[in-house]
């Protein structure tokens, strides 16, 4: 017969004193990674101090967008299209992409023809060749007497940084080996192209391994940089940065623009003869700044992020939005003028990082996100 009921109580207790304790799961990887980064924020996003603010005022608002995510002729979508740059000659924009969450995967190149019409409802893909070690970031083109050419940063492995170089003929994308390589490029993360032979990369870290990065992060080491190619070799230009993000330059190739997405800053750089940049301004623009492109009129379009707390929980797949910004600033002398283009709650694109203007026409790119937005403008 089974026991009394004060038996089988005491046998219970006996069993879970004599169990081994359970063990909790292990913490996944993306959710130990992210809480550093949090921490990391929580740490150091406020500055004691920081350069003159400018005051974003609200501009006409881009408008009527709808996304684009098909690729012509292939299943699937496009993701994470977080660089994209315009030929003002022709309209016709690239668009750099890659899923960022699964970071083994393969990325591409594509086009988008703003001239056509009706537009394209789709992106057709110019990098179909490409080894499958492919992982492109900022992009740039560069347009002139030596022809046509777009550079793309491209992350082949951990170590192992380049910018790869493709000649423009006609609507196709030809590679043209050997990449631009060494250890200068510790994490590329945007390319200004002067012209064929010269370019200007960011490396939002000066560290080269995730460990490392992390402590920069949390110690506000402030070691990331601006890398100058000329054609031959690469020299550190600008050092002591923090989070140097987009970079861009003037049609002249006299003023060449940085943002360094922690501090909050634009940097507003002068081109020297000698290649060397000569920071003339840095204004604070109290949001996170990622890539610029550059209008017919001169004024800098920039895809931005309000909020970091989001951005980071949206990367880590804590939070299905993340909000989206896109400013537009303009400089004229000393007078510095930056207006809020659009701002979404992450509904229509979350975490915006570019927009690139056209005609009547602004593309916004992001981070993650399916495919972009085509929105118009006034």
């Amino acid at each position: 017969m089974p026991g009394s009921v004060r038996d089988r109580r005491r046998r219970f207790h006996c069993d879970r004193r004599s169990a081994a304790p359970r063990r909790l799961p292990p913490l996944r990887p993306r959710v130990a990674c992210l809480a550093v980064l949090l921490l990391c924020v929580l740490a150091c996003q406020e500055e004691t101090e920081h350069p003159p603010q400018v005051s974003l005022e609200r501009g006409p608002e881009i408008h009527d967008c709808r996304r684009i995510e098909r690729i012509e002729g292939q299943q699937g979508e496009l993701l994470g299209v977080e660089d994209i740059t315009i030929d003002p000659r022709t309209g016709y924009a690239y668009l750099s992409s890659h899923d960022r969450r699964h970071w083994r995967t393969r990325g591409g190149i594509y086009g988008f023809d703003l001239s056509k019409k009706p537009l394209p409802d789709a992106a057709e893909p110019l990098t179909p060749d490409m080894p499958p070690i492919f992982r492109p970031h900022g992009i740039s083109l560069a347009t002139g007497k030596n022809g046509d050419w777009l550079f793309v940063v491209n992350h082949a492995g951990d170590k192992d940084h380049r910018i790869e170089r493709f000649a423009v003929r006609g609507r196709a994308l030809v590679y043209e080996p050997p990449a631009v390589a060494g250890p200068e490029l510790t994490s590329p993360n945007d390319v200004y192209a002067v012209d064929a032979d010269e370019l200007y990369v960011t490396n939002d870290h000066g560290s080269a391994t995730r460990v490392g990065k992390i402590v920069e992060d949390l110690l506000d080491r402030r070691i990331g940089n601006i890398v100058r190619w000329d054609g031959k070799s690469l020299e550190i230009v600008e050092s002591g940065l923090s989070y140097a993000n987009g970079i861009q330059g003037n049609a002249e190739g006299s003023m060449v623009y940085v943002t360094t997405t922690r501090p909050r800053t634009l940097r507003i750089y002068e081109r020297e003869l000698t290649g060397r940049l000569r920071l003339v301004r840095e204004v604070f623009l109290d949001t996170l700044l990622d890539n610029i492109e550059i209008d017919s009129d001169g004024s800098l379009w920039i895809g931005a992020h309000p909020s970091a707390w989001a951005f980071l929980l949206h990367a880590g797949r804590l939070r299905k939005y993340a909000p989206s910004q896109v400013l537009r600033v303009t400089i004229r002398g000393d007078q510095v003028r930056a207006e809020e283009r659009f701002r979404d709650r992450g509904e229509q694109i979350s975490a915006s990082s570019v927009a690139a203007p056209w005609g009547p026409y602004v593309l916004v790119g992001s981070v993650f996100d399916r495919g972009f937005l085509l929105c118009e403008r006034s």
